[in-house]
């Protein structure tokens, strides 16, 4: 085996064991620290749901929040600032109007997939260690939308400095700035040249003098 072989990082396992299923249908809620971020197991009428424990908006604690329907999905509700996010996808709800028409009539709408959510699993190990028996399991997997996330990086352009300006450009730039701007208490659009900039000069008062 090479040295360069040895040094490689191992890459992170596929799925994370979270816990047995009866714990976590007792508890409802557990969270887990998997690879670098918090995640939030949770399950809900029958069903398993695993996404970031940290609202997307503000990093709210997800795990406080309540579980509502929101035109015929289930979301949770951050407890921070009432932000909708569905359990199954991690999509923004948020309640829309139209300004066009007379009624407001707030409608739900998508603000498209905003929290990370994970794939869960369920499966039986081979015997629990205590009464040697079979016993079902909950897997976490990586986001279902963990490509979607990383392409923002790859499909935007890479950033590029601002040319810096010479200091010609910037002396005439300012000229032209300082010949242009209308003085102080005056309207540049709405007053016509001449009175803005008056060719007369302006008459000096006579000087009183004393008679002796």
């Amino acid at each position: 085996m090479s040295a360069e072989e040895k040094n490689e990082d191992p890459s992170p396992p596929s799925s994370y064991f979270i816990g047995k299923r009866e714990d976590i249908v007792k508890v409802k809620r557990v969270t887990k620290f998997i690879n670098g971020r918090d995640v939030l197991v949770l399950y809900h009428n029958g069903t398993f749901h695993a996404m970031d424990m940290r609202c997307y908006h503000s990093g709210g604690p997800l795990q406080n929040g309540d579980i509502e329907e929101f035109s015929g999905k289930l979301c949770i509700v951050c407890p921070w600032h009432k932000y909708k996010i569905t359990l199954l996808e991690g999509e923004g709800l948020y309640q829309a109007v139209d300004p066009s028409q007379k009624v407001l009539k707030p409608k739900w709408a998508s603000k498209g997939i905003k929290q990370r959510v994970h794939l869960q699993t369920q499966n039986t190990t081979p015997y629990d260690s205590k009464s040697r028996l079979p016993v079902d399991v909950v897997s976490v997997s990586h986001s279902k939308h963990v490509s979607a996330f990383s392409n923002f990086s790859t499909n935007l352009p890479a950033s590029k400095p601002a040319p810096k300006a010479q200091p010609a450009a910037i002396l005439e730039e300012g000229i032209i700035k300082a010949e242009t701007r209308p003085r102080l208490g005056e309207r540049d659009d709405t007053l016509p040249p001449n009175y803005r900039f008056p060719k007369e000069p302006v008459p000096v008062a006579p000087v009183l003098v004393e008679n002796k």
